[in-house]
Formats: structure tokens, C-alpha cells, sequence
């Protein structure tokens, strides 16, 4: 058979993935984690399915391999077999119930009834496990061994996924039998019966005890039948005075309980009598009393507003102390505003002096400036009158002399300098203009400075007078602040004296309500109390718990009148009065007496029951055991041929196991020889020389080495795994003469070296020849040369 094309809808990380398989090898060349043992899992699962076992790997496999993005979990495989095409379709749920699996014939692409569900076994003629041992090679699990299905497929009895009756199946079988028989421990039905008839015999050796302890019951019966009828007897006796006792104290009882009802009436009349005396025949209403209530009430709250209204001891001081400033002082706010509004003016007239005597200093500076400089001036005009009248002299020395050419030139200068200093005069003349009328005008604003400064400081004593009249010097110099005071004073002296009147005459109102309202509840309270000396509420609440009271007192006055009639209807008074007929042992033993020695003789009674029933239950167990002597005799009889039967049945099952072993060795032994032939041949072409090997008939291998045969566990990983292969691949040679199947290798030669691995392409390459392979291989090395 070989595998056509693959169509995976959701499997794993695997989501509507195609692939076309090749005859022969078929080469899956892809990175790790990109889902190749997805792949390989999912070829398995068409043909096999997928199982929800718990604690097992298949549980898992289920889990691992749920979509990862949701959705339908399962596809479809199309495969040739016997000349035919086929496709089977799968899909899996959260449980193999909700699994679905159908197969399709593709020459008709109509549902074939060729194959069932259980396709796989029906075509490799093994289970899920001898596939994944045999024709499923992985290299996460490379190692393989025999099972039933493997070994019945190598015998090619298995006709039919039915036949199951395998010599494996039949050996465990055998085991389980021979252990209901035998098991360590002395367990094992065998042992079982030995300790029944064990039991059996101490059991028959008891009767001969039993007889005599029945004989001894029997008499201690008899014994306590006797005292308990004693007992019983005296018991009545004490059980007729204790009743004669008790009709005694009944009547009594209740002749004081008529007693206590008839003083129980006249004690609520009496009660009610005092209470008609406080109301003087004069029950106020409901309505009348709650008004009563509500008017104290509201007297209480005018106490409260009075209290409210009375002028604070912080107010009270307050007012006296500004009364001694205020009261007998003419004062205004508009007076104060004025004050201020003057001193405001004050500061604005000092601004205007402080601007004069900043012009005065301007002026006197300018005036020094230019004195001087006019002092300046007239040194130079004298220097330059002189310069020119000895000028003018030398000019006319020079004339005498003939020299006019340089007697014009002299005199020239000396006119020139007298020019310079008639205008050097002239200015200097009006310099001093000028600064004499800056002088006038300095006089003038000194003048008007002493006269505002004095028109300040009159003003300014009369505002510090009047502050001082009003309060206390501060070292403040800020007048407008301390005028803001006292208005501030004044402001509050005001409202304090309007808020007192104003509290003062609501108190007032308040006051006359007070007296009103307590002159109607005194009038009220008189007609009950004469003295009231307590809170008006207090008697007023009081009228009403009287009234209630009254009314309670009525209301059982009438219950108790009527319990009394009825307690004479039904009970006769007089008979009540006489004393019940009391025998002489009534009169000496007391009610108390009585009941304890009832209670002595009872508990006597139940414990001597109590031990009569428990040895009665001894007479019957004794009486019965004795009657089954005969039966253990028997059942002692048949129990020893039980364990007879039993050890014959056990050597039997014993024999047979022994020759079934031997059986299934010489038919296992059979194919071992053309499977040897095979797995040496592979094993040469893989490690590249001659080995000397032995495999039984499970599949186990060892190797001669150094002239002694060892197991696996002695060799490295890789050396295993060539072994494993070759054993895998002859094992599938073996299985498969006539129909080839395909086989999976999912990367089983990662532990080989490169030598090996090479060696072992070159095995995939030559049996591809027969069977169709599919590779999945991670790395380039391990890909066969094209």
C-alpha cells in the first residue's frame, strides 16, 4: 500500500495544511518547530484514531494536539491499497464519543464499507501499539519490543481484530488463576478455606464449653425472675400512698391558688379605689392629657429661649468697657470720617511740602551754581580788561616809534578783548538778574512753607487730642489707623447695644408666653396636686401613666372576677377544705421520700431487666449453638474436600502455564531465523561491518563482545540506535511478505555520527525500493544526496 495525499484542516499547529506523497522516498526536510511529529501523529491517527484513557500518553496526545486557533480538529488521507484508491476522513472531539470517521472509495466517491473505524488493525493486522513498535519509527521513541499483537501478526494467526486469544493473553490469564488459588502472604482462596475449617474446629470445641455455661444462665434467670417480682410489688405499695400523697397536695394547691385569686381581686380593687380618689371621679381625656403634655413641653422651650436671649458674660463685658469710653462723649462716624478725611487731606499738604523744599533745594543749588560761576566771570573780565588796556598801551608805544605795521596789529587785539569784555559785562549783569529773583522766589516758598507746616501741626494736635480722648497713646504715629479703631470701637459699641435691646425685648416676649403658659398647666395640675414642687412635665406624664394604669386595673379586675368564678364552677371549695384519707405509712414517709424510694426500686427493676435480657440473649446464642454442632461437623467434612479439589485445580493450572511457555517459545522460534537474516544484513550495511548478534524471541538483543554476550544498556545512544533501526526495519520485513506497508521516520538518526548516518541513508535508499518512506528530517546532513 502506499499513502497519496494528506488534507489537514486543523491538527496541533498544523491548519489547513496539503501534501502529496511520492512513490518510494519521501523526503519532509523542515526546521524544528514546524510541526513534522504533528504530521507523522497525524497519518498514525487516521489509520488509528485517537484515545482518551486516562494516565495515558494517548490522554495527552488528545490535548496536545486541540487547535490552537479553534475550529474542526481532525482532515482526511488518501491512500492506494490492493489496486484501489480510498480516503478516509477523521475528526476528533473533547472524547472519543464525539469522534467522527468516515471512509470513501474513490472510484465510486461513494462511503465503502470495505474497512470499519478500527481501519488500522483491519489492514497492518496490528494494534495502535505494534505500530507505533514496528512500522512508526521516531527518534523520541526508537526502541521496540514484542506484544501479542506483533507476535500473532509474525505467526500470521490473527485473521480478524476478534481473535485475541494470544498465548500472552492466556499466560496472564493463567497467572491470575493460579493466584485466586495461591497468593504470597498465606492469601489465596487455598489458604482461605484452611483458616475456615480452622475456625470450624475451634468452633465444635466451643460447644462442649457452651453446654455448661447454658445450665448456669438458666439459673441466674430464674434468681432474678424472683427479685424482680419482689421488687414489683413493693413498688406498687409505694406507688398508691405516693398517689394518695399527691391528691392531698393538689387540693391544697389549689385551695391557695383560690386564695391568692380572691386576694388578687381585692388588691386591684383597692388599687382602683386610689386611683378613682386621685382622678376625683374626674378622668381627664386622652386628647386632654397629651395637650397637658405638649403645654409643659413648650414651657420647657421657652426656659431654653430665655436662656437663649440672656446676654453673654463676654458681651456683658464688652459693652461696659465701651461704655466707659462712649457713653457720655458726643461722637459720630461722620465726625471720624472727617477726622480721617482731613488727615488724608494732612498727608496730601505734606506731598505739596515735600515737592517746595525739593524746588527750594533746586533753586538754592542752582543760585550757589551760578554765584559761582559769576565769580568765575569777573576774575576772567578783569583779566581781560587788564590784558587790554596793556594792549592799548603797547599799541601806542609802537606808534611813537614809526612801526605801523605792527602798531595796527596791537591795537586790533586790544579792541578786540575791550569787544569781549563789554559782552562778558553784559552777561554777567543779567546773571545776576537772574539769580536775584531765584533768590525772592527761595523767600517766598519759606514762607509758605511755615505756614502750612504750622496750619499742619495745629490740625494734627487737635486729631492726637481727640484720639487721646478715646483711647490709650500708641506708639503708632499712624493716626488713620488709630481713628480706624476707634471707629472700628464705636461700630461695635452700636451693634452691641442694639443686639442687647433687641435679645432684651424678645426675652421679654418670651417671658410673658412663659408666665401664660405656666398659669394654665398650674390651673390644670391643682385640681390633682397641691404642691408642685417637681418639673410640670413629670405630673403630667404621671396623670397619664395613672390612667393607664386605671384602665389596666379594670381590665383585670374583670379577667381575675371571671378566672375566679370559673375556678368555682369547676372545683367544689368545700371538699377542697378537707383533708384526703392518709394511711398510717402516708403519714410518716414524706412526698420526697416516697419518690426516691420508687426511683431506688425502678432503677433496681431496669437493671435486673437489663441483665435478664442480656442473659436471655446468652440462653438463645448458647441454645443455637449447640443446635449447629451437627452443621460444623459436616461443614468441616466439606471444607477438607474443598481444599482438596483446590490443590489439584492449582497444580493443574501450573502444568498448563509450563507447557504454554514452551509452546510459545518453539512457535516464536520459527521466524526468528529469516528476521536474524535481515537484521544482520541491515545492521552491516548501517555500521559498516560483521556482527555477531542474538535475539530472542521478545525482541531482545546482545552482541558478543570480547567472546561474552552483552545487553544495550552496556553500549552508547548511538550505537543503540543503529540497532534499534535495523531491528525496526527487519521486524517490518518480517511482518510484511507480500502487501508492503509505508513506514514513518520521523528523524531516528539523530545520535548516529556522520559515517553511520551516511550508512544508513544508503539502507532508506535501497529498502525505498520496496517500500514507500516518509523522512522528516530537521538538517541537511541527514537528507540523502539526490
Amino acid at each position: 500500500m502506499k499513502l497519496i495525499s494528506c488534507d489537514i484542516e486543523n491538527f496541533g499547529k498544523l491548519s489547513n495544511y496539503h501534501f502529496e506523497f511520492n512513490n518510494g522516498l519521501n523526503t519532509i526536510k523542515k526546521e524544528n518547530g514546524f510541526g513534522k511529529s504533528t504530521l507523522a501523529d497525524f497519518i498514525k491517527a487516521m489509520f488509528y484514531g485517537m484515545e482518551t484513557k486516562k494516565n495515558t500518553k494517548v490522554l495527552l496526545d488528545r490535548k496536545k494536539y486541540e487547535p490552537w486557533q479553534g475550529g474542526a480538529f481532525g482532515g482526511s488521507l488518501i491512500f492506494e491499497l490492493n489496486s484501489k484508491n480510498y480516503k478516509i476522513e477523521r475528526f476528533f472531539g473533547k472524547k472519543e464519543n464525539d469522534d467522527t470517521f468516515k471512509l470513501y472509495d474513490l472510484s465510486t466517491n461513494l462511503e465503502s464499507k470495505d474497512f470499519t473505524a478500527n481501519i488500522g488493525e483491519e489492514i497492518f493486522k496490528i494494534n495502535k501499539e505494534g505500530f507505533e513498535r514496528s512500522i512508526f519509527i521516531s527518534g523520541q521513541n526508537i526502541e521496540t519490543s514484542m506484544n501479542d499483537s506483533i507476535s500473532a501478526k509474525l505467526g500470521n494467526i490473527l485473521e480478524n481484530e476478534n481473535d485475541i486469544n494470544t498465548s500472552e493473553k492466556a499466560l496472564r490469564v493463567l497467572d491470575e488463576a493460579i493466584k485466586i488459588y495461591k497468593k504470597t502472604g498465606n492469601r489465596g482462596k487455598i489458604n482461605e478455606k484452611i483458616a475456615e475449617k480452622t475456625l470450624l474446629e475451634e468452633k465444635l470445641k466451643q460447644s462442649e464449653i457452651d453446654e455448661k455455661n447454658l445450665a448456669e444462665r438458666k439459673k441466674q434467670n430464674e434468681d432474678i425472675s424472683k427479685e424482680l417480682k419482689e421488687l414489683q410489688e413493693k413498688n406498687e405499695k409505694y406507688q398508691k400512698c405516693l398517689k394518695l400523697k399527691i391528691e392531698g397536695e393538689t387540693k391544697k394547691a389549689k385551695l391557695e391558688n383560690y386564695k391568692i385569686l380572691q386576694e388578687s381581686v381585692e388588691e386591684c380593687e383597692k388599687k382602683q379605689e386610689e386611683l378613682l380618689n386621685f382622678f376625683k371621679n374626674d378622668i381627664p381625656e386622652d386628647n386632654e392629657i397629651d395637650a397637658l403634655i405638649n403645654e409643659c413641653v413648650k414651657l420647657e422651650k421657652y426656659k431654653s429661649e430665655i436662656k437663649n436671649y440672656e446676654v453673654t458674660q463676654k458681651d456683658a463685658d464688652e459693652i461696659k468697657r465701651l461704655d466707659g469710653i462712649f457713653k457720655d462723649n458726643i461722637i459720630s462716624e461722620e465726625n471720624i470720617d472727617n477726622k480721617i478725611s482731613f488727615l488724608n487731606d494732612l498727608q496730601d499738604s505734606n506731598k505739596k511740602i515735600d515737592l517746595l523744599s525739593m524746588k527750594k533745594q533746586e533753586l538754592e543749588k542752582d543760585i550757589n551754581e551760578t554765584e559761582e560761576k559769576i565769580k568765575k566771570n569777573k576774575i576772567f573780565i578783569i583779566i581781560l580788561l587788564i590784558i587790554g588796556i596793556i594792549l592799548c598801551i603797547v599799541g601806542i608805544a609802537i606808534f611813537k616809534k614809526s612801526e605801523i605795521e605792527k602798531s595796527l596789529v596791537i591795537p586790533v587785539l586790544g579792541l578786540v578783548c575791550s569787544f569781549y569784555f563789554i559782552i562778558k559785562s553784559f552777561k554777567l549783569k543779567k546773571e545776576f538778574k537772574k539769580n536775584f529773583e531765584k533768590k525772592q522766589q527761595c523767600e517766598e516758598i519759606e514762607k509758605t512753607l511755615n505756614e502750612i507746616s504750622k496750619e499742619n501741626e495745629i490740625h494734627k494736635k487737635e486729631i492726637e487730642s481727640y484720639i487721646y480722648k478715646y483711647s490709650e497713646p500708641e506708639e503708632s504715629k499712624n493716626l488713620i489707623i488709630q481713628l480706624t479703631k476707634i471707629k472700628t470701637e464705636f461700630v461695635k459699641y452700636k451693634e452691641l447695644k442694639k443686639n442687647i435691646y433687641n435679645q432684651f425685648n424678645k426675652q421679654n416676649e418670651v417671658i410673658s408666653k412663659l408666665r401664660k403658659t405656666e398659669e394654665e398647666i398650674q390651673k390644670t395640675l391643682n385640681k390633682y396636686y397641691k404642691d408642685l414642687i417637681n418639673p410640670y412635665i413629670s405630673y403630667a406624664q404621671e396623670i397619664k401613666m395613672k390612667k393607664i394604669e386605671l384602665i389596666k386595673i379594670k381590665e383585670e379586675i374583670e379577667q381575675k372576677s371571671q378566672n375566679k368564678i370559673e375556678f368555682e364552677n369547676t372545683n367544689n371549695i368545700e371538699k377542697l377544705g378537707e383533708q384526703p384519707y392518709e394511711s398510717i405509712v402516708l403519714q410518716e414517709i414524706s412526698k420526697s421520700e416516697l419518690e426516691e424510694r420508687i426511683r431506688e426500686i425502678s432503677e433496681k427493676i431496669n437493671t435486673l431487666n437489663d441483665e435478664k435480657n442480656y442473659i436471655r440473649n446468652q440462653i438463645e446464642m448458647l441454645e443455637s449453638n449447640l443446635d449447629t454442632v451437627l452443621d460444623i461437623e459436616n461443614e468441616i467434612e466439606e471444607v477438607k474436600e474443598q481444599i482438596n479439589e483446590m490443590n489439584y485445580k492449582s497444580k493443574i493450572l501450573e502444568k498448563t502455564k509450563k507447557y504454554l511457555n514452551e509452546a510459545k517459545e518453539q512457535f516464536s522460534a520459527h521466524y526468528m531465523g529469516g528476521m536474524k537474516k535481515n537484521f544482520l544484513n541491515n545492521l552491516k550495511l548501517v555500521n559498516g561491518e560483521n556482527l555477531n548478534a542474538f535475539i530472542d524471541v521478545n525482541l531482545n538483543v546482545q552482541l558478543e563482545e570480547q567472546g561474552a554476550n552483552k545487553e544495550m544498556k552496556y553500549f552508547s545512544t548511538g550505537y543503540k540506535d543503529i540497532i534499534y533501526i535495523c531491528m525496526r526495519l527487519s521486524l517490518i520485513q518480517a511482518l510484511y511478505e507480500n502487501e508492503k506497508p509505508f513506514i514513518i521516520l520521523d528523524d531516528p538518526f539523530i545520535n548516529l555520527d556522520e559515517k553511520k548516518v551516511e550508512n544508513a541513508l544508503e539502507l532508506i535508499e535501497k529498502i525505498s525500493n520496496e517500500y514507500q518512506i516518509i523522512y522528516f528530517v530537521c538538517h541537511k546532513s541527514r537528507v540523502t544526496k539526490e
